[in-house]
């Protein structure tokens, strides 16, 4: 199966300190007219590419679609990031053995909220 015929392929250009320069990266773009048109095709695209698609308006950039799996790897890679920035700092917890955890875990059933 082939790419679909809306989806174009682009170089990137970013500015950095008032310099140019051609990022060698790729993306996938399209126009946000063509998203009203065909949103379930982009939306399969960014599933399956694995990429984030440019929508593009007037030739500029308006902002990025992606797919869900990409979508979970960057909160997971949040996450983690938040978490060792929380290590090196000191604001973790280090549970050496089971008993620790029993009573940790005894301390936050407090903060429960209860089910209906």
């Amino acid at each position: 199966m082939g790419r679909p015929s809306f989806v174009l392929r682009m170089y990137v250009i970013l500015t950095y300190t008032s310099t140019w320069s051609i990022i060698e990266y790729m993306f996938n773009s399209i126009s946000a007219r063509q998203i009203q048109r065909e949103y379930k095709k982009v939306l399969q695209l960014a599933n399956k590419s694995k990429e984030p698609i440019v929508v593009m308006a007037n030739n500029k950039p308006l902002g990025a679609i992606i797919g869900l799996d990409l979508l979970e790897k960057i909160q997971l890679e949040l996450i983690v990031k938040q978490a060792l920035k929380e290590s090196k700092s000191g604001k973790t917890k280090v549970i050496e053995t089971v008993q620790d955890l029993e009573k940790d875990l005894q301390e936050l059933e407090k903060y429960a909220v209860p089910r209906n």
